[in-house]
Formats: structure tokens, sequence, C-alpha cells
């Protein structure tokens, strides 16, 4: 028996299918029913009902799939463990990040890790801030780089503060917000027309919680999850944005004016997350640490002290 027919039909458990397998694992889809097939036959038994919308375990499948579990944790301790004697810093790892992050930090990080530790091969997963939860739960994403808001539903996720950057308004210079000199006072945005960084029009859109918390009512017009996207729509004059800094900074924002708000508590805290009880790993742990001493992002806030 393969420790890898282990892992896969773990993924397919905990992803619910075949394909969502193929995608967590980067794998394709042929070698994962491969390795459960081979798997079944070992075993003697149909571990997954392959009719069912999700996939799900059959008797044999349910009554198998903890013992799985052991099994893999105990091999990567086993590995850990050694790697720790031989103080070796090995092996694969991979960094969830969303897209901001992805440009302005997550270079230099990658840079510093690959010139200190050659035998790790980092890979990198950018996606958005709420389906890092998921990634982090279930693998393949061991560590990730996360905003604090919207706040995780998953209980057995927890992170360490590493920045904090100021949120800012984004507006077409031909606006009349043009004409209010300093800070932008909160009440402004009030009946604006906004756009917003996240996936959806309200629940995991860190600006509208911030704004609806601050008995501001966003009217909102566009929902994106890129930077350039949100910068190029106001440039358009399409609407106000409001987003964290280091989107702008990372992004051509020519054409557009950048403004700061008057409410200094508007911003975002940045962490480190990993879910607990995980076994870490060499690689994941020599991350962990290099992420507390990298230089951060310029303007933004140290937390890490």
């Amino acid at each position: 028996m393969q420790i890898d027919w282990l892992t896969t039909f773990l993924a397919v458990v905990d992803h619910g299918g075949f394909h969502a397998a193929s995608e967590a694992t980067f794998r394709a889809q042929s070698r994962i029913s491969a390795h459960v097939a081979s798997l079944e036959r070992e075993v003697g038994a149909v571990l997954l009902d392959r009719s069912a919308r999700p996939v799900q375990l059959t008797d044999a499948g349910s009554a198998f799939v903890e013992h799985a579990r052991r099994t893999v944790a105990a091999l990567q301790q086993g590995k850990a463990a050694i790697q720790a004697v031989r103080g070796l810093v090995s092996g694969d790892i991979i960094l969830g990040t969303y897209p901001s992050a992805a440009a302005a930090f997550v270079p230099r990080l990658l840079a510093e890790y690959r010139d200190a530790y050659p035998g790790v091969h980092l890979q990198l997963h950018e996606t958005a801030t709420v389906l890092l939860d998921e990634l982090l739960e279930k693998g393949p994403v061991e560590l990730a780089l996360r905003p604090t808001k919207p706040a995780t539903t998953r209980r057995d996720l927890t992170h360490r503060l590493l920045w904090r950057e100021r949120m800012v308004v984004v507006h077409h210079p031909l606006h009349r917000l043009a004409s209010i000199d300093g800070n932008l006072p909160l009440a402004e945005l009030e009946g604006e027309g906004l756009i917003l960084t996240g996936r959806s029009f309200e629940h995991d859109s860190e600006p509208f919680l911030m704004l609806m918390e601050r008995g501001v009512s966003p009217v909102v017009t566009y929902v994106t999850n890129q930077p350039q996207t949100l910068v190029s729509l106001v440039r358009e004059n399409l609407g106000v944005a409001v987003t964290n800094e280091l989107a702008v900074r990372t992004s051509e924002h020519a054409g557009v004016m950048v403004r700061r708000l008057a409410d200094e508590t508007l911003h975002r805290d940045v962490g480190v997350f990993w879910r607990e009880g995980m076994v870490w790993s060499s690689a994941a742990r020599a991350l962990f640490e290099l992420l507390l001493i990298t230089a951060l992002p310029q303007g933004t806030l140290d937390l890490r002290l």
C-alpha cells in the first residue's frame, strides 16, 4: 500500500469529489481515480460511492477513513521528527495568499526563502480571502496570508498578526469628492455608488463590513477581487472605491485620486493563518519563522512584536 493512495483517498473525501481533489492536489483527475482504485483493490472493498453527488463514503469507507488519517498523520510526524533530529529543512509546502499581499510582500518572501532553503519546493496558491479558509482546513495549503476580516468561520484556524495597513478611498479627479480638502469624512461616502474588494456584495466584503460597523450604509455598485480591476473601474468614473492601501500601491493608478479617511480606525490587519493541531513540517516551520523577520511592505505598521 502506498501513502499516496491514502492521501489521494482523503483528498476525495475532504473535497467531495474526484475533480475537486484533482484541483486541490494539483494532480490529474485520471491519477486521482487510479490511486483510489489501487487502494480499493489493496483493501478488497469499495470505499467511495461514485454515483452520489458529492461523492460519499461507503460503509467500508466509513470504517476505513479514520485509520487512513491516523496513518498519514503518523508518517508526517515521523518525518518531522527525523528532520528535527538531522536539522534539515526540505520537502514541499504551499503558501496561500490573496492578491495585494501576493504583489506587495510575497515575492520578497519567496526570494529569501529560496535562498535560505534551496531544498524546499515552495508553491504559491493565490485566491480570494474567504476561499483560503477551506484550503487551510482541508489542504493542501499549510500557511496562508489573510486579512482578519471577514472573520473566519472555521473554529480550528488560528493566526499571528503580521501588519496593519490603512483603508483608502479612490475616486475620479472630476468626482465631487475632489473638492473636499484633507482626509475624507466617512459621512461623505453615504449614498455614493461604491466599488469594493471581495467576492460578494455583503458577507465577505471587508470594506462593506467596516462601513456598516461605523454607521455608513454602503450602496454597492461593483465588487471585485482584483486591485487593478478596481482602479480601472474608478478611472472610468463608475464609482468610488474603498480598499486597502496595498491594493492601490501594487496597481497602475494614474488617472485616479487616492485619499485617506478621517476615521483612522478604518484599517486592515493581516496575519499568517494555520490549522490548530497541524503537524508542522520543517519547511512550514522555517517559512513561519521567516515571515516574522522579512521586511514588510512600505507604509504598513509592524504587528509582529
